[in-house]
Order: structure tokens, then C-alpha cells, then sequence
């Protein structure tokens, strides 16, 4: 179990990333961050064996993607950090950076914060992963809650809390919904993850035919140079042999 790959993006533009295998992550992942709003949030998409985690926090985004069995807290936990250690290099320049700005310099971080989380299983970090999963079962509810009570705020009346408790269901129910129809769209989706497996396994492949390709192309232009070279000489051979009177160059040379 792995997180597989970390990107840190405003909107669909790429700042920052790392991959840990090969795979066409890069197009699952614009697809993901277009369908991921503005506002500040947390969540988890879960589509098929994979799971999409993300932070989302003044428009920039800080994504990974793991398999299904990678365990939730530890996703965040990497993401917290990614994002303190994004946040506190950069600031508010990832506000208008260009796509890959930041991508030299923090691609390394990411590596690094990418094989740690993903290698880091110690007692700690499971006392630590375990207050993250209560937190995080209470994210959002507890998000929705204060917002209509904030709201309700001058209605306290019991028919006011049970309708506040009625939206809270609904909202949850919303929520759910919109994962499932992320999922249930992803036709194309689906593909490209199924075409990531096919380029992890036909990597070897593909590297083996550019090497040859690459040797043929070399040994090509070998070639011309050499015949060029040859065709030069006899060119300049018989320009000097005119000049000189005949091929043995009579004129030129002094008996």
C-alpha cells in the first residue's frame, strides 16, 4: 500500500507534482481537480480500487491518490504536511504562479513527504492517525451544522431545530449523491485508470523500443555522415586536379 501520486494545483493548474509508478495520472487528475469547487474542504473521492484525497484551502488544492486499502488518516496526514511545508515556501505567489511553477523545487518534497507517509507505520503515527479519523468523521457534519445553525441562530423554537436537522440529513445526503455521480459519470475515468495499469506493464516494452529506436536513428546519421565526408573529398579532389593541370597534379606539384 502506497500513495501513488501527489499534486498541488490552483483550479486544473498544475504547480507541483510527483508520481511514485508510471501511469497516465496526470489526465485522471485534471479530471478530478475540474470537478473540485473553490471553497475550503475536505474529502475523499473513492472511485472504483483507487481513492482520491484531497485539502482544499484558498483555491489551491493539495491532492493524492492512494489504493483503497491506504488508510484514509494517513492520506490526510500527508496532505497536512505537504500543504504546511506548500504554504509556508510559497504563500500567496501560488495565487498567480504559472502552470509548474513551483514543480523543480517542490517536487522533490513531495517525493520525500510521498515515501515517508507511505513507509511510516509506527505507534505514533496510529495514535496520531486515530484522532485523524474521529476528526475527520466529523468534518463535514460538523461544517453544515454550525452553518444553519449560525443561520437559525435567531429561531430557536423546536420546530426551527427540527427543521435545521432535517437540512443537515439532506445536506449529507447531498453530498453523498454528488460522490456516487462523480463515479457513476466516470466512464472515461475509468478507462484511464484501466490504461495506467497497461502503461505500468508495457513500460518495459516501450522503454526497450525507444532505446532501439534511438540506436537506429544514431547509427543512420553515422552513416550519412560518412558518405557525405567521402563524397567531400573526391568533390574537392577533382576541383584541385583541374586546377593543377591533370589527376596527378602537374601544375602544382614541383619536380
Amino acid at each position: 500500500m502506497a500513495i501513488l501520486f501527489a499534486v498541488v494545483a490552483r483550479g486544473t493548474t498544475i504547480l507541483a507534482k510527483h508520481a511514485w509508478c508510471g501511469g497516465n495520472f496526470l489526465e485522471v487528475t485534471e479530471q478530478i481537480l475540474a470537478r473540485i469547487p473553490s471553497e475550503n474542504n475536505k474529502l475523499t473521492y473513492s472511485h472504483g480500487n483507487y481513492l482520491f484525497h484531497y485539502i482544499c484551502q484558498d483555491r489551491i488544492i493539495y491532492l493524492c491518490i492512494t489504493d483503497d486499502n491506504f488508510e484514509r488518516s494517513r492520506a490526510f496526514s500527508f496532505l497536512n504536511e505537504i500543504k504546511k511545508r506548500f504554504q509556508t515556501t510559497y504563500g500567496s505567489r501560488a495565487q498567480t504562479a504559472l502552470p509548474y511553477a513551483m514543480n523543480s523545487e517542490f517536487s522533490s518534497i513531495l517525493a520525500a513527504q510521498l515515501k515517508h507517509h507511505s513507509e511510516n507505520k509506527g505507534t505514533d503515527q496510529m495514535v496520531e492517525t486515530q484522532a485523524q479519523v474521529d476528526e475527520l468523521k466529523g468534518i463535514m457534519v460538523r461544517n453544515i451544522v454550525h452553518l444553519l445553525q449560525k443561520h437559525h441562530s435567531e429561531n430557536k423554537g423546536t420546530d426551527q431545530m427540527v427543521e435545521t436537522q432535517a437540512q443537515v440529513d439532506e445536506l449529507k445526503g447531498i453530498m453523498v449523491r454528488n460522490i456516487d455521480l462523480v463515479a457513476q459519470r466516470g466512464e472515461k475515468l475509468e478507462l484511464l485508470i484501466d490504461k495506467t495499469e497497461n502503461l505500468v506493464d508495457s513500460s518495459v516494452t516501450f522503454k526497450t523500443t525507444s532505446r532501439n529506436l534511438a540506436r537506429a536513428m544514431c547509427m543512420k546519421n553515422l552513416k550519412l555522415t560518412i558518405i557525405i565526408t567521402v563524397v567531400s573529398i573526391v568533390v574537392i579532389y577533382i576541383i584541385v586536379s583541374a586546377a593543377c593541370g591533370g589527376l596527378t597534379w602537374p601544375s602544382c606539384v614541383q619536380k
